[in-house]
């Protein structure tokens, strides 16, 4: 099955689908007799949790392919400009503008941390990770990257930098290579 083929399967949600479905989810969780005295941290929990309004509005969409998950993807160490910044609770306020997205996976799995950063912009990317063997690594992120390319086009001005550190530790034993699209690979 070629990439146009798999997309073919995985038709888009449209944004009215979506809120037809949502109101609907909603409808039915927030019915629940003591909804209205429920706390901030309860709401959250009734909205996101597995029983929630996002799980149940993704079964009234009738796509039985799709499945969700809350809190996914959230990255180690971001860089950004401090200023200016929008919003006007400081608690609240975020970067206008990111510099670069950094992962660190100190364990034998950095695809779940490089799958991260395939889904969230920044000019720059940052994997670290250890490996005797990093090749086997880079190969799997190149094709991830591919495949990931044809569901969600590339910003032709990301750049990648991938950094693999020995995992018997001594913090002087690094290689990297940098890439903007996993074709050309380069040792720095």
């Amino acid at each position: 099955m070629n990439d146009l083929q798999l997309q073919e399967l995985t038709p888009k949600i449209t944004p009215e689908a979506f809120y037809e479905a949502f109101r609907k989810a909603a409808s039915e969780v927030f019915s629940k007799p003591d909804a209205a005295s429920y706390s901030r941290g309860q709401m959250t929990e009734l909205v996101t949790s597995d029983a929630g309004v996002f799980t149940r509005t993704i079964q009234l969409l009738g796509r039985p392919e799709l499945e969700g998950r809350g809190e996914l993807y959230k990255i180690d160490y971001t860089i950004y400009d401090k200023r200016p910044i929008i919003g006007n609770k400081v608690e609240y306020r975020q970067p206008i503008y990111v510099h670069a997205l950094i992962e660190h996976e100190l364990g034998r799995n950095p695809e779940e941390e490089f799958w991260k950063l395939l889904h969230h912009y920044a000019p720059l990317k940052v994997l670290v990770f250890y490996s005797d063997v990093p090749q086997q690594f880079l190969d799997g992120f190149a094709s991830t990257y591919h495949q990931v390319s044809s569901f969600h086009p590339r910003v032709a001005s990301e750049q990648y930098l991938l950094i693999c550190g020995n995992p018997n530790w001594n913090g002087r034993d690094w290689v990297a290579w940098r890439t903007s699209d996993f074709h050309d690979l380069k040792p720095l």
